[in-house]
């Protein structure tokens, strides 16, 4: 059942998409090897640990389960997720003890890279103990040398000097001395020490320290500013606690509330869990599809995405049919309740909010939580055979909308493009895509009707050969010709 589904998702998946497929200990080592060869493992991104139950039951045999499997594969081997929003924890350790008109944390002056970068491997004379300071072993000062002359130059007066230092330089690379660039110039004081040192130390009590700062009142190692408005967010780990993305129990109370007290499908999904691989894999006009739908987790949390930063994503959920109890007939019907009944708690809590805004505060604005549910099926349109006289080709359990949506998709027009039910000169029409499409399904279609449409300039016209005779139609090839040569243009006729 999996193979020809992970198979069908590769295909499908942008070249920076990725794929999460929740997974018990059962199967996990199956999923893998699977997986392996259809993505390739160097595609594998992580096996994540979420933990799925808060409270483990001491009455199960053999080791409680507490946690189930996230495995992550991408399309492309080098793909990167996105950083995840930083929490108040994080920001508290950003503090402003010089200051600064911006929270900054002490961060290295230093970075890996000796060997590479050795024009950034050199001495720096400390301004207050007249020590020679070098980057640590196999690393090298994390800014241009041009730059940091510029920040030392604030605490004092600086110059660059030649040091005859390849030997310590060499050290430090993890090298031979015949080996280490030559003519790295170090960063010494041009002004005797305990003139630099008062500068110095003037400077320290001033406060709104440069960017490369000294530790320990001034004395200590060389440090520098890493400020929060630079933060990039927090990288994800391969476990993902409950109290970050929700647990199983969480997930049914949660869809029990949405249900007035009643839990139509026993093994839901946190919207948390949804919610944290939206936010490693999607940006804002993304779709995310979901090959077993369940409930409609990923619908519900895409919508609420979209409500808190404004964006666009849609998502594609795919379910089988299944019979279900507690009021609905299949668990399609469930998915399609419970995104219907989570886009109105969304619009109720967003209007609650914007009536709350200050009048110099921008209102947000409701995200789409509309959605369209179609069925696989086979063509609605006969085929007859050779000899078979068929008076009409449209299927006989087939609807207006079923043809419109079938030419819709032969056309290679999207699904979710709004269909209209409309008229022209007083004859019925369906509409799509603001007259992109217009189809004539009913009988009764006259000329007038014909030129109406042409002068809505469609692109493409569909007509039902059955409701048109011979005259009726050598008139509309006529009628869209003339159309389409006054839009520049060629106008699409095709019957059915």
């Amino acid at each position: 059942m999996m193979y020809p589904r992970l198979k069908l998702a590769r295909e499908l998946l942008a070249d920076d998409g990725a794929i999460f497929i929740s997974i018990d200990d059962n199967e996990v080592k199956t999923l893998r090897a699977i997986c392996d060869e259809i993505f390739g493992e160097s595609c594998f991104m992580a096996n994540i640990a979420w933990q799925k139950a808060y409270a483990p039951k001491n009455n199960s045999t053999g080791i409680p389960m507490e946690v189930e499997w996230v495995v992550v594969y991408s399309k492309m081997a080098n793909w990167s997720p996105n950083r995840l929003p930083r929490t108040a924890e994080m920001n508290e350790r950003y503090k402003s003890p010089d200051n600064d008109s911006t929270p900054w944390k002490s961060g290295d002056s230093s970075a890996p890279g000796a060997v590479s970068h050795q024009g950034m491997v050199y001495a720096i004379q400390h301004p207050i103990t007249g020590e020679l300071m070098y980057p640590p072993m196999s690393c090298c000062w994390r800014a241009a040398q041009e730059d940091l002359l510029k920040i030392m130059n604030e605490w004092a007066p600086y110059e660059l000097r030649d040091l005859n230092d390849n030997d310590e330089r060499a050290r430090i690379c993890g090298i031979s001395s015949s080996e280490i660039r030559k003519g790295v110039k170090g960063i010494v004081l041009s002004c005797p020490l305990d003139e630099a040192s008062k500068k110095a130390r003037e400077r320290y009590a001033r406060g709104s320290w440069p960017l490369f700062f000294f530790t320990s009142g001034g004395t200590g190692r060389l440090a520098k500013k890493v400020y929060l408005n630079e933060s990039n967010g927090r990288v994800a780990t391969n476990y993902w606690p409950y109290k970050e993305v929700g647990h199983a129990d969480g997930a049914k109370k949660a869809l029990k509330e949405l249900f007035n007290g009643a839990i139509p499908f026993d093994t839901p999904k946190p919207v948390e869990l949804l919610l944290r691989t939206i936010e490693l894999a999607t940006d804002k006009k993304s779709i995310a599809v979901d090959f077993f739908s369940g409930s409609a987790t990923l619908a519900e949390a895409l919508m609420k995405k979209n409500a808190e930063d404004g964006g666009s994503r849609r998502s594609i959920l795919v379910q089988l049919p299944e019979t279900q109890t507690g009021g609905y007939e299949t668990l399609c019907d469930i998915g399609e309740e419970r995104i219907r009944r989570a886009g109105d708690k969304i619009k109720t809590k967003l209007e609650e909010s914007n009536r709350q805004l200050k009048l110099s505060e921008k209102p947000r604005s409701l995200p789409d939580i509309g959605f369209r549910v179609l069925a696989l099926d086979e063509s609605g349109i006969e085929r007859p055979e050779p000899g078979q006289l068929v008076l009409d080709v449209v299927k006989p359990d087939r609807t207006e909308l079923d043809i419109v949506f079938e030419m819709m998709l032969k056309w290679g027009l999207e699904l979710t493009l709004p269909v209209e039910k409309s008229d022209a000169a007083g004859y019925p029409i369906w509409s799509v895509a603001c007259d992109e499409l217009i189809c004539c399904m009913s009988r009764g279609l006259t000329i007038d009707a014909l030129e109406a449409i042409a002068d809505m300039e469609p692109r493409r016209v569909l007509i039902l050969d059955s409701i048109l005779d011979d005259t009726l139609k050598l008139n509309a090839v006529q009628i869209f010709k003339h159309a389409g040569e006054r839009m520049g243009c060629e106008i699409e006729l095709r019957t059915v």
